[in-house]
């Protein structure tokens, strides 16, 4: 039985942007996918402004981001797991921003749910639960649907085939936006994990010219086959997608 954790948080300030990166406040919520390199990094900001932060890259970007943004208070910050390229920036991160709850693969054992607002909640989703730990990090990972009106979001994190299948065993993930697992590796974005979230666009974090190969050809030609739009920070730069919870843009 998933555990539903209700956060009354008092929220700081509506957040100024700057024009680099505006998102629409009022009835939307905008997921800002950052380019930060060779690595992930993403904010959540609902219609009521709560903002919750998926990583932090590894270096500095995150906090220039949030410095830029004029945001000084974060919700929830969620470590998908413990490699460098998603929480090496959480620490600087953590000095720009207040944090009122973190989130990691070491203190989430099994599926719940983080309700938001009226209107959005985020699912939080763990492969290895009904399978024990994975032998690497990356199959550890936390997974999250974001949801607002009829419009999902999924983050991965690292989560290559294992987790995928653990998914798909489990009767599968529905979801409008999919944030590419582990950059666009070969060994992630299996075709029936694609086939039973059939996302519309995936979002693929990878850094511009990076040693890994990412994001890898067969991955994005099974992306492509699904009927996928792909963006990619390492060509597009940081990503905005904005919902007003029946459609999407963008930008």
């Amino acid at each position: 039985m998933k555990n539903v954790i209700v956060f009354a948080l008092i929220l700081a300030a509506v957040c100024g942007c700057s024009p680099a990166h505006t998102v629409v406040s009022g009835k939307n919520m905008s997921v800002v996918f950052f380019d930060v390199g060779q690595g992930d990094s993403a904010l959540i900001i609902t219609a009521d402004s709560r903002k919750i932060l998926v990583d932090c890259g590894e270096f500095n970007n995150t906090a220039f981001y949030l410095k830029e943004m004029n945001i000084t208070y974060i919700d929830v910050l969620i470590e998908t797991h413990p490699d460098k390229d998603h929480i090496g920036g959480c620490k600087e991160a953590k000095r720009v921003a207040e944090i009122g709850a973190v989130l990691t693969n070491e203190n989430v054992e099994e599926d719940f749910i983080l309700n938001l607002t009226e209107t959005a909640f985020i699912e939080v989703i763990v492969a290895y639960d009904s399978n024990g730990r994975f032998k690497g990090d990356n199959d550890n990972s936390v997974l999250l649907r974001a949801t607002y009106g009829d419009i999902r979001f999924l983050f991965t994190g690292d989560c290559e085939w294992k987790c995928e299948n653990e998914i798909v065993k489990s009767g599968g993930i529905k979801a409008d936006i999919l944030k590419a697992g582990h950059h666009g590796s070969k060994h992630s974005s299996t075709q029936k994990f694609l086939e039973k979230v059939n996302p519309a666009i995936a979002v693929v974090s990878a850094g511009r010219g990076n040693r890994y190969g990412h994001p890898a050809n067969e991955a994005l030609e099974r992306l492509k086959n699904i009927g996928a739009d792909v963006l990619r920070t390492d060509l597009n730069g940081t990503i905005i997608i904005t919902t007003d919870g029946s459609s999407f843009n963008a930008i």
